[in-house]
């Protein structure tokens, strides 16, 4: 073979490679779907991709990134103490196949995901499959289901319950009361008038109930957590005092005062945990999760089965993994760092060589030879025997 041939095969290899790590990141990094990622292809370099050949690529990635996500608990890593479950609802072609179980940990890192046909038998199933023997506590929201199948797993640990999600129900009870306040007149008035009226009496009731919510949830709040209990008995026994005055709100304080007294211990635990261990007290990363595979959801619409919901996601998952934040308190970090997982048990340093992106393009383990050093007379030989070909 001639260096200019072996120069055009190093050439060629390398543009395969390069438009193979274009799809992943559009595919699974950015949610695009696959006639918008041929489309990019086609203008960008002037290639022809047709969808099956890049539908049929996703698929051979996703497969692997499943693997290597089946294989992350069995990896050297840092102790977690903290698992966090969530789903999310992506639609498929089955029926029944509605959900999406997620599992993370305190460092941000994704652990599994999975398809939920059986909801409990598969939780119980994602949750022994990911979870690791070191973890002592549990965040989740306040679903009844999941303290059931958690304590199946290790009855020992601990159920912590997400701030953010109580901060949700408080606020959503206050609107309906707020909204559901009627006034009672004495004499005849129109029903103008007595709209006004009641439109006075709920933005006076909104304003006084809103800021004791307002200091309510300083309670709940990362840098009250050593006080955060205090705050949330004193804003109580307020709320009483104004449920006398206004008696439209003695439902919403009996069903507030339960709220609170019944997971008030819970809460103080964890924010004893905060102080000490930096544990979080929100779901808000698996949240953000749960957004973002939303996304993806919305652009594929519907996926062939379970199984195919399942890798499709593992990859995204992995890619979300290995992502280097550039900006906020992880910023230089990926999950997987601040997990300490080591990366070469895991099969690389970034999502292409995790999942070998090489064999997957070309066929072997191992990259293209460099292109091999030629004067600059040869050089110009070459130009000229491409302007020809031109």
């Amino acid at each position: 073979m001639s260096k200019e041939q072996q120069v055009n095969t190093v050439i060629r290899e390398a543009m395969k490679l390069l438009i193979a790590k274009l799809i992943c990141v559009l595919r699974f990094s950015h949610g695009m779907s696959i006639r918008n990622i041929s489309s990019v292809i086609a203008i960008t370099f002037g290639s022809t991709y047709s969808t099956g050949f890049i539908t049929t690529f996703c698929q051979r990635v996703a497969e692997r990134a499943q693997k290597k996500m089946d294989q992350l608990s069995t990896c050297t890593q840092y102790q977690a103490e903290m698992g966090i479950l969530d789903e999310t609802f992506p639609k498929t072609k089955e029926s029944g196949t509605t959900r999406l179980g997620v599992v993370m940990d305190e460092f941000g890192l994704i652990r599994g995901v999975k398809a939920i046909i059986h909801r409990k038998h598969d939780l119980l199933s994602l949750l022994r499959s990911t979870m690791p023997t070191s973890v002592r506590y549990f965040l989740s929201d306040y679903d009844k289901t999941y303290p059931q199948i958690v304590k199946t797993v290790n009855p020992d640990i601990f159920l912590c319950k997400d701030f953010v999600h109580a901060l949700r129900t408080i606020y959503r009870d206050a609107r309906t009361v707020i909204n559901r306040t009627k006034v009672k007149t004495r004499g005849r008035l129109s029903k103008q008038r007595k709209k006004e009226i009641t439109q006075l009496k709920k933005k006076l009731l909104r304003k006084r109930l809103y800021q004791l919510l307002y200091r309510l949830s300083k309670g709940f709040k990362a840098e009250y957590a050593p006080v955060g209990t205090i705050y949330l008995e004193g804003v109580l026994e307020e709320l009483r005092e104004l449920a006398l005055v206004f008696p439209s709100l003695e439902g919403f304080y009996e069903k507030t005062a339960k709220f609170i007294y019944k997971y008030v211990a819970t809460w103080g635990v964890q924010m004893e945990l905060y102080s000490e261990k930096g544990l979080p007290l929100t779901s808000n990363s698996i949240e953000s999760k749960n957004s973002l595979f939303r996304v993806f959801s919305n652009v594929s619409k519907c996926f062939e089965n379970g199984t195919r919901m399942e890798e499709f996601f593992s990859a995204v998952a992995l890619m979300e993994n290995y992502n280097i934040r550039t900006r906020g308190k992880n910023k230089g970090s990926s999950a997987l760092l601040r997990a300490g997982v080591v990366l070469e048990e895991l099969g690389g340093t970034d999502f292409f060589a995790a999942i070998d992106l090489v064999e997957i393009v070309l066929g072997r383990k191992r990259l293209p030879k460099p292109a091999p050093q030629i004067d600059a007379e040869e050089i110009d030989t070459y130009l000229q025997l491409l302007n020809k070909a031109a």
